[in-house]
Formats: C-alpha cells, sequence, structure tokens
C-alpha cells in the first residue's frame, strides 16, 4: 500500500495509480494485522539524508493512509493498528508494542 499513496499523492490523476491503490486496498483483507505508523506531534522533522522535510508533502502522505483506511477499509478497522514513532523508537513502548501486535494476531485454533 505505501508505495500506491506515496505514488499516488503526487500523481492525483493517474487512473493506473488509482486502479493499482484499489488492488493494493484488496490486499489490505489478507493481513491479520495492519500496522499504521503515524509521525509523532512535537517532533521536529529530522534530515536524515532519506526522508522528505516538506511539511506540506508529509502531511499530504499521512492523509493519503487516511484516505486509504477511509475510503477502502472500513470493514477491516479492527486490524488497524495506529501507533505514533515513539512507540517504535523507544524501547519500552516498543516491547509494549510488539506484546500488542503479538496479541492481536493470535488466532484461535480450529480444531
Amino acid at each position: 500500500m505505501d508505495t500506491f499513496v506515496y505514488f499516488h499523492a503526487v500523481n492525483p490523476e493517474n487512473s493506473i495509480t488509482e486502479a493499482a491503490q484499489n488492488q493494493a486496498a484488496e490486499w489490505l483483507r489478507t493481513y491479520d494485522v495492519i500496522i499504521c505508523l503515524e509521525p509523532e506531534g512535537g517532533v521536529d522533522i529530522q534530515d536524515d539524508g532519506i526522508r522528505a522535510q516538506d511539511e506540506k508533502y508529509l502531511s499530504l502522505i499521512q492523509s493519503g493512509f487516511r484516505n486509504v483506511i477511509d475510503k477502502y477499509a472500513l470493514d477491516i478497522k479492527d486490524k488497524i493498528l495506529f501507533c505514533n514513532s515513539a512507540q517504535v523508537f523507544d524501547s519500552t513502548k516498543r516491547e509494549n508494542l510488539v506484546n500488542l501486535v503479538e496479541a492481536r494476531m493470535q488466532k484461535p485454533v480450529l480444531v
């Protein structure tokens, strides 16, 4: 889904990206857990030589993911786990996040 959201954000009128995004959205239903990592407020954008620095572009991408979820994933919203960067980069919070993901991935055993 990432590739399509990023590409569609800069090529919104492109019917090919829209079709690919529709197909990718169908794949969302095949996952047990979907992790949506969102930026944490109050944290300055770091120039790491890889990530975009433009706040408008970053906001466009974030809203692109939200739009995909709102448009395609309302029926599977219980599979989506929203988290922020602090939950990934802080070791204690990361452990809690991993436990939460593992708990969500538990499936009943079929007998």
